[in-house]
């Protein structure tokens, strides 16, 4: 037997029906509902507490920021290659995660970052050193 809903005609309709504003109304009105909320909320932290999520996430994340061909491996190699401390400053990363510096118009890596390095602003840059910030980019050009 057929499925109904496999028909073009039966798929647009249901697609017009599902982008309806009274539909997509009705849809917010039950997410927030309470019970809703908490349902969801321990079956995404159930989710996000199995280790093989963590990863397949952290790569989703990247994917989405448009950085090519990171994978919790590549990452893990990476830290082990920095010696687990920002490729500018040298610091640990103090239970945060170093960011992953790339190019934004390749998506091409070019190494882990802390918060303060990844977010580069002229007083930073007086700490820590423009000669510091040349060099590491000087690295990878060469």
């Amino acid at each position: 037997m057929e499925d109904y809903r496999a028909k073009p005609e039966v798929k647009a309709r249901m697609k017009a029906c599902l982008a309806a504003p009274e539909y997509k109304a009705q849809r917010k009105a039950y997410r927030a509902r309470p019970e809703v909320k908490a349902r969801e909320k321990a079956r995404k932290k159930a989710y996000e507490a199995k280790p093989e999520n963590k990863a397949q996430m952290k790569e989703r994340d990247w994917r989405r920021r448009g950085i090519v061909g990171m994978t919790a491996e590549h990452y893990d190699r990476l830290l082990a290659n920095q010696n687990g401390v920002c490729a500018i400053c040298g610091k640990p990363q103090n239970g945060r995660h170093l960011a992953v510096d790339h190019d934004h118009e390749t998506g091409i890596v070019r190494g882990l970052l802390c918060v303060h390095c990844n977010r580069v602003g002229l007083s930073w840059i007086e700490r820590v050193g423009l000669v510091r910030v040349v060099e590491y980019l000087g690295r990878l050009t060469a």
